[in-house]
């Protein structure tokens, strides 16, 4: 009786994973554990299974290419990850001849551009030779990004990337991004979402506020770069003369950057009070999140020509109950009391006005953080959103 139950079951599991939608995610990114960009993919591609979706995930892991389908059903990972070999040119062309089954959905996030990104057309005529009928959607993090590509290797990378994109550019069904309001980009209809997160992964620091204390500390998590504007907070901090010893880690990595804030504390002799960890994940970073008051989002959006951002670091800030400053504009955070916004330009930010925001934020705060996270935050949802476009 027992083993024709089981027997059953694991017919109608068989049956329920059959009626799934095939879906390739195209990603060139390396896994990394710490990275904050990793992690959102894993976590798309994870809310994509959970929306009835058998996910195929491609990217980047010590030199090789990777395949991994992505299940959340309890009986794991039904197929194993194939690995492919590579050469500079050659990653996009290599799963384009791995790619047999028929997908209903692509989905690209952009890549940065470069010599591989010319065959990028290799792979969207391989789904569509497969299943006419699929449809295609490249995102783009952040929109416009212009002023992001920095450097005559970044436009060279780009002119690569839209060489490529010339050639398939008619296949594009939808751009999903976030950034300013726009209907199209390149002439392809655009759908605004925001960062979620994976809401399982993330436990809520505390439920209340930490006791008073003297030090106010501050924390800053990132793939360093030059929007992240933490250059301002390293002068702010050197300028404030208020009761609060005010102290600053700087968590993550990412050059030239990284190098530029070291040379801007060490000038200003601020080593006692700013430091960098470099990556952190894990029980590591927890830890150091749990000794933080105020975490910091973006402070230089505005450097890169846009004041609209959906970071993906306020998000998880929001999940695990902590308050965070900011200087751009994001919708989803719109008039809510744990997000401060100061002001989106060169100057100083006024470090007693964030402390007397901090100190007034009721005792509950980290609570009703991770409520509005629970009801707002999840990639699902905007997941959803996104494919009601393509219905």
């Amino acid at each position: 009786m027992a083993a024709s139950l089981g027997y059953r079951f694991l017919l109608i599991l068989s049956e329920e994973f059959k009626m799934k939608k095939k879906l390739l995610f195209v990603t060139a990114i390396e896994k990394d554990e710490s990275d904050g960009v990793w992690k959102k993919v894993l976590a798309m591609a994870n809310a994509f299974a959970r929306l009835n979706y058998d996910v195929d995930l491609v990217y980047r892991e010590k030199g090789y290419g990777v395949v991994q389908n992505i299940n959340t059903c309890t009986l794991g990972n039904i197929r194993e990850k194939i690995t492919f070999l590579y050469s500079k040119i050659s990653y996009y062309n290599e799963l384009a001849k791995l790619i047999n089954g028929k997908y209903e959905l692509l989905y690209i996030r952009k890549p940065l551009g470069g010599i591989s990104s010319l065959l990028l057309g290799r792979v969207v005529n391989k789904v569509i030779k497969k299943n006419g009928n699929s449809k295609i959607c490249m995102e783009i993090p952040t929109f416009p990004y212009r002023k992001e590509v920095r450097g005559f290797q970044g436009f060279v990378s780009e002119i690569c990337f839209h060489l490529g994109f010339f050639f398939y550019r008619r296949e594009i069904s939808l751009i999903p991004y976030m950034g300013c309001d726009v209907s199209h980009i390149w002439g392809i209809p655009a759908c605004k979402i925001s960062n979620g997160i994976d809401l399982s992964s993330l436990k809520l620091l505390r439920s209340c506020k930490p006791k008073f204390r003297d030090t106010i500390n501050f924390v800053a998590v990132a793939r360093l770069s030059f929007w992240h504007g933490l250059d301002r907070l390293i002068h702010s901090i050197a300028n404030y003369e208020g009761d609060y010893e005010v102290q600053l880690k700087i968590v993550g990595a990412g050059e030239p950057e990284l190098s530029r804030l070291q040379n801007i504390v060490a000038e200003l002799k601020l080593d006692n009070l700013i430091s960098f960890t470099g990556p952190l994940h894990g029980d590591k970073l927890i830890q150091i999140y749990e000794e933080s008051d105020i975490a910091v989002d973006s402070l230089g959006r505005h450097r890169t020509g846009t004041n609209q951002n959906s970071s993906l670091k306020s998000k998880e800030y929001t999940a695990l109950g902590l308050p965070f400053i900011k200087s751009h504009d994001d919708v989803v955070f719109d008039n809510q009391f744990f997000s401060l916004t100061v002001s989106p330009d060169e100057n100083d930010i006024n470090i007693e006005n964030v402390i007397k925001w901090y100190v007034e934020l009721p005792v509950n705060t980290p609570f009703l953080m991770r409520e509005f996270a629970v009801g707002e935050l999840s990639w699902e949802k905007q997941l959803s959103y996104l494919l009601s476009f393509l219905k």
